[in-house]
């Protein structure tokens, strides 16, 4: 018991310590609490990220923050490249506070990665899709369950679900779901995952997908559940008629009808 205070207070520290520095490096880009917080980069231009950081009392000892990435100028690829970036940062400096190293490496590549979303545009947008389905075919694609829609006003949620056990796998998942065009024309593709290694460290993140607030409910959801080596995308066709609130409580359940789901065939 007393080592696990002695940790906790260990990391209030160090979290308190670069919290300071953050907050004086950015100013008054950051807004909000210590252990919740938003930073905007690239404040009133065409490549303006917003991040928002919720700082687990794990951190930094054994769990990384939890960081949901907004940026509606940036590509889906473009966002898996750089959490990729982001996933390798903390995996080299575990134990380590990596705020500043994931903002620096954010605000560094977003001038790069929205060039590079012009020519991934051009490709995403064409209605032919065999190259992509082709390669796919040379893939080992984890088992992927599509559950029931859930409409609401003529808006149309879905979950989709699958064990994964390593990053390549989640970004395997990713790819082949969004190589749907249903799927990748979805107003929004809401993803959590959870990925245990060794150690017991679990690495888990989210992403919006321009419905703010959502990909951090979903990830909360996923926790709260108790799942893990999982990834669960929820994806909302917009019917023209705002729903407020009601559409976090459609994305959740769709996510948690999909899970439940899940875990009743693997018992089978």
């Amino acid at each position: 018991m007393a080592s696990n205070s002695s940790a906790m207070s260990d990391n209030l520290d160090k979290q308190t310590e670069e919290m300071e520095a953050l907050r004086a490096i950015f100013g008054d880009d950051i807004d909000g609490s210590d252990q919740q917080f938003r930073i905007v980069l690239n404040k009133k231009t065409s490549n303006e990220i917003t991040i928002e950081f919720l700082i687990p009392n794990e951190y930094p000892s054994n769990n990384p923050p939890v960081y949901s990435i907004s940026a509606p100028w940036m590509n889906t690829n473009s966002k898996l490249k750089l959490e990729n970036k982001l996933n390798d940062i903390y995996m080299d400096n575990i134990g380590e506070s990596v705020l500043f190293a994931w903002i620096d490496e954010v605000k560094n590549t977003s001038f790069e990665m929205s060039t590079d979303d012009k020519v991934i545009n051009e490709i995403e947008t064409s209605t032919d899709h065999s190259d992509i389905n082709s390669q796919l075919t040379d893939i080992n694609v984890p088992l992927i369950y599509h559950g029931s829609c859930i409409t609401d006003r003529k808006s149309t949620f879905q979950g989709h679900c699958s064990r994964i056990y390593s990053l390549n796998e989640m970004n395997i998942v990713r790819t082949a779901l969004l190589s749907n065009r249903k799927i990748s024309n979805a107003t929004h593709n809401i993803t959590a995952y959870r990925i245990s290694k060794n150690g017991g460290l679990i690495i888990q993140d989210c992403d919006d997908d321009g419905e703010h607030g959502a990909g951090s409910r979903l990830l909360h959801l996923l926790v709260i559940m108790n799942v893990i080596d999982i990834i669960v995308i929820v994806s909302r066709w917009y019917g023209g008629i705002q729903l407020g609130p009601d559409r976090f409580k459609h994305i959740n359940n769709a996510a948690r009808n999909i899970i439940t789901e899940i875990n009743s065939i693997n018992k089978t």
